[in-house]
């Protein structure tokens, strides 16, 4: 079944690579829609979600934000709030399958901004030329459940290079949206436990928790947040 797949991006400066990775997820059986978080220059037109409605989703109108001090960043910020509450209006309408974002330092930090808080069932991929430098994204701004894909050339126009990098990141957030679960949220049946490395107690209490109709689910207790996210959106009982 053919689904939503939100591609975030500031059409000011990725509109080529945007629409063409559009080309690429709906060539393969999904329905891609733009989100445009810009906010200089023209964009161009397209039938997504335009930087007026994300502003207006924001509480504000695009001259207001624009005009607002605080430089770029902050306006982008802006956006990305509104962004984010266009996407979680999307997930309780049962209406978004994935969400794909293009961009270079600024682009990338506010679209993992509004991937962040997404449910685990949401697939999520940020293809950024900027992935996996610890100086601009940090793990704190990842989230637990986020795909990085490291673009190796600039997203600055399309070549034999971006489109391969391109064309990589639909198969992957497609696959990803293919291999969806059927099973969601649950108020129980299903028990978190964090362990340090070691996992002879926790067999033990996975082994006792099966025998007594529980799912166990094992996290590493390194600081990835990984657990408090799934309890915050019910997937683990909490007793």
């Amino acid at each position: 079944m053919a689904k939503n797949i939100v591609v975030i991006a500031t059409l000011d400066t990725k509109a080529e690579e945007a629409f063409y990775l559009c080309e690429k997820i709906r060539h393969r059986g999904h329905m891609p829609l733009i989100l445009d978080i810009g906010i200089s220059g023209k964009a161009p037109l397209h039938d997504g979600i335009t930087r007026q409605d994300v502003a207006i989703s924001a509480g504000s109108s695009l001259e207001e934000i624009i005009a607002r001090s605080g430089g770029y960043t902050h306006a982008l910020s802006w956006m990305a709030k509104g962004a984010a509450n266009i996407l979680k209006r999307l997930v309780e309408e049962k209406r978004l399958g994935g969400v794909v974002s293009i961009g270079g330092s600024l682009g990338t930090s506010q679209a993992l901004k509004v991937m962040k808080e997404l449910p685990f069932q949401i697939p999520k991929l940020a293809v950024s030329s900027v992935a996996f430098i610890g100086e601009l994204i940090t793990i704190e701004m990842v989230s637990a459940d986020q795909v990085m894909m490291q673009t190796v050339a600039d997203l600055q126009g399309l070549n034999g290079v971006t489109k391969t990098i391109l064309d990589r990141a639909a198969g992957a957030i497609c696959g990803m949206v293919d291999a969806q679960p059927q099973w969601g949220p649950t108020q129980g049946g299903r028990v978190g436990i964090s362990v340090l490395g070691v996992h002879d107690y926790a067999d033990q209490c996975k082994r006792i928790l099966s025998e007594n109709g529980y799912e166990a689910v094992i996290f590493h207790s390194v600081g990835t947040g990984a657990l408090e996210k799934l309890v915050r959106q019910h997937f683990l009982k909490v007793s």
